[in-house]
């Protein structure tokens, strides 16, 4: 009975262990091993992925990622047409609309009036909302506080919003002293990462 027991629960566990840890079933989760670059339908047109990474499908029969075989020009989460870069991965939300890749030229955003790009052949990513996630900027910006602390943000380092297209974190260009959420002051020195909450204010 013992051992009856320990068999049980043995294949309970290599079940659980099989299983994908975003909670989806073995059935519903598909991985392709191209034999060669294949065109697949997704975002609404034919696209080449290349054999040299896997393909992901979602549970809906959608592309989730791949790698892009060529220089491709993609439909983004906000409703603009954008050449993505061969050798990159790109990425789908459930709708089939694209959320991440790497652009041959960068995108422009519009962060407190002020036109930020992104540096070329960096990863970008957006919401679903088709607010951006993520960019790496070309250039520093400077971006205020909610409690009006300004401060110069670092080009060449990851910049990330919210899905309401507020800063939320990036690196300081240069030195500052701001106060935090918590009424203290921090010294910020140059190449510091800062962490901006909901309500707007430092962390």
């Amino acid at each position: 009975m013992k051992k009856l027991c320990i068999h049980i629960l043995m294949f309970v566990w290599m079940v659980t262990a099989a299983l994908p840890s975003s909670g989806r079933s073995i059935d519903t989760l598909r991985i392709d091993y191209l034999e060669h670059d294949t065109d697949l339908w997704t975002c609404g047109q034919l696209i080449l992925f290349s054999c040299k990474a896997p393909v992901f499908w979602n549970e809906h029969g959608r592309v989730e990622s791949g790698l892009l075989g060529i220089n491709t020009i993609i439909l983004c989460a906000d409703n603009k047409f954008r050449e993505f870069s061969r050798g990159y991965n790109v990425s789908f939300d459930e709708r089939g609309v694209l959320i991440s890749g790497t652009p041959a030229v960068g995108i422009e955003i519009t962060v407190q009036d002020q036109v930020v790009s992104s540096m070329p052949y960096t990863e970008v990513s957006f919401y679903s909302n088709g607010e951006v996630r993520h960019i790496v900027p070309s250039e520093s910006f400077r971006y205020a506080t909610a409690d009006g602390f300004k401060f110069a943000v670092a080009a060449g380092h990851k910049v990330v919003f919210d899905m309401y297209g507020r800063l939320r974190s990036a690196v300081v260009l240069r030195r500052r002293v701001m106060q935090k959420s918590d009424g203290t002051q921090r010294v910020f020195h140059s190449g510091d990462a800062i962490e901006i909450n909901e309500l707007g204010r430092v962390e």
